[in-house]
This record gives structure tokens, sequence and C-alpha cells, in this order.
């Protein structure tokens, strides 16, 4: 007697990106609580040019030797988060972190039908299905949250930005680029454009205090270093589709974190939010019905 059953098995770069967009998702709140103190260019100025200056020491000779497809990917992406990242600072100062995670990770039914319409083909069904069931998580976690008064457009604009980083990421790493070397040129970027603004935009501040310092420092090694850094090569190992679904975990880590951290109140629909989303990862390796021919 054979066993037919499915066995849901992971795929490893598929765990390394949920891990990687669960530390940026932790990166909300430490954002939001430091930015009360310091300017939202400066942290991010200080924030990415620190950890690229770590990535270099780390390994010099791979950063120098980097060709020039690998700094012209990482350029583009650097530009393309750099937009994501200060739409989504500036909304987090005037909303709640996890309304403004929902409203941003939209982007997950942005990606399938914005690379059908590049690829001039359709999404599979369980994709398609996949990013219903994400954006319905995260319209529940939004609606338990209660409303949002300002901040919808930049969130909004965020959404559109991450579409883009999902499909622009895909298509920048290549056999011909180094996908770490491109996550370091992304974030020198990154902390180029944010150094610029921050002259223009306000004075220049640092952290200060043990607290404010460990929060730093976290935001720098695990949602920089780690988070930012590794994100075009795991996303390199898995469809443009795929990576839509698994960054609906974002607003799910976000809720949870609230609620540990802050002491937010935990309301059934934000529950439900989390299960459909965590249904939605696990779509591809459920066993369909397959049809018999009689």
């Amino acid at each position: 007697m054979h066993n037919n059953g499915h066995k849901i098995k992971f795929n490893s770069y598929e765990i390394l990106f949920a891990l990687l967009v669960s530390a940026r998702a932790s990166a909300f709140l430490f954002n939001k609580l430091l930015i009360a103190h310091i300017g939202v260019m400066t942290l991010m100025a200080v924030r990415f040019l620190a950890a690229t200056l770590l990535l270099f020491l780390f390994s010099p000779s791979r950063i120098l030797h980097i060709n020039r497809k690998t700094v012209i990917g990482g350029a583009v992406l650097g530009i393309v988060f750099w937009g994501i990242m200060v739409c989504e600072m500036y909304a987090i100062r005037e909303a709640d972190t996890s309304l403004v995670s929902v409203l941003e990770h939209t982007a997950v039914v942005m990606v399938p039908l914005a690379e059908g319409a590049l690829s001039r083909k359709m999404p599979s069904a369980s994709a398609f299905l996949g990013s219903l069931l994400a954006f319905a998580g995260i319209i529940c976690i939004g609606i338990s949250s209660g409303s949002m008064t300002g901040s919808i457009g930049l969130s909004l604009l965020a959404a559109v930005f991450y579409t883009a980083d999902l499909i622009l990421t895909k298509r920048v790493t290549t056999p011909e680029t180094d996908a770490i070397g491109i996550g370091v040129v992304q974030l020198f970027v990154m902390g180029l454009l944010s150094l610029f603004s921050s002259f223009l935009l306000e004075p220049f501040s640092l952290p200060r205090g043990p607290r404010e310092i460990l929060m730093f420092l976290y935001l720098v090694f695990v949602c920089t270093v780690f988070g930012y850094t590794l994100t075009p090569y795991a996303q390199s190992k898995i469809s443009v589709e795929r990576a839509g679904i698994i960054a609906a975990v974002n607003p799910a880590v976000t809720t949870l974190l609230g609620v540990i951290v802050l002491g937010e109140s935990f309301r059934f629909l934000a529950a439900s939010g989390i299960g459909l989303i965590l249904l939605s990862l696990l779509l591809p390796y459920l066993p369909l019905p397959v049809r018999k021919d009689r």
C-alpha cells in the first residue's frame, strides 16, 4: 500500500526571506521610538552608512571587486528602497506602525498583477489565490487596528515602491551580478541619499542614552546588516509572486510585536488576519484535488 500524501517541504530560501521580512517588521517599532528624538533622514543616514561600513570591514575584497552590473543594480534598488523608507518613516510619525505596515503591504496584490502585465501572461492560480488570501489577512489586521486619520497616501505610495522593488530585485540579480554586493551597494546609496537630505531638512543628532543606543544597534545589525544585505540574495532564488506573498508576513509580525512589546490589544480580526497570511504561505504546499478521468 503506497502513501500518496503530500509532505510540506519549505524552500530554504523562502524561509530565509521570511526571516528577513520579519527583521524588517521589527524595525517599524524601533524606528517609531527613535524618530521621536532623532530626525528621520538623520536616523536613516547614520543607520545605513554604519551598516555599509561594517559590511566593508567584514569583507573589503568582495566589495572592492564587484562588477559594473552589480553596482548599477544595487544603485537602482537603493533609490527604490529609499523611496519606500522615506514614505514609511514619515507615515509612522503620524500613525500606528501596524496600520502603516498593513497599507504598505497591499503590494501583495499589486505584485502578481504587475508581474503578469510585464511578462504578458496571467499569474498562476496558486499565486493569485495566495495574494488574495494574504491581502484579506492584511485587511483584517488593518480593521482590527482601527482607523488611520493621516499618512494613508504615503503608506500606499510605499506599497507602489515596494511592488517595484520586488519586481526589480528579481531582474537585477542575475548570474552576472553578486547578490550580496547588490545589497551592500543598495545600503550605501540609501545612506548617501538620506545624508544629503538630512543636511537640507533637519539638524544633525545621534542616539543618546543606553536605551536609544541599544535600539539603534539592533536596527544596524539585525534589521540592516542581516535584513537588507541578504534580501536580494534570498529573493533571487524565489519567484516574484511568491516573494510578494511572503512579504505579507511583515504586518503579521508587526502586530504581534505591538502586542508583546507595546501592550496593544489583540483582537479576533487580527488573529484571523495572521491565520489567513499563514494559509497563503502554505497554499503552494497543500495537496490540491486531482481530477480523475473516467
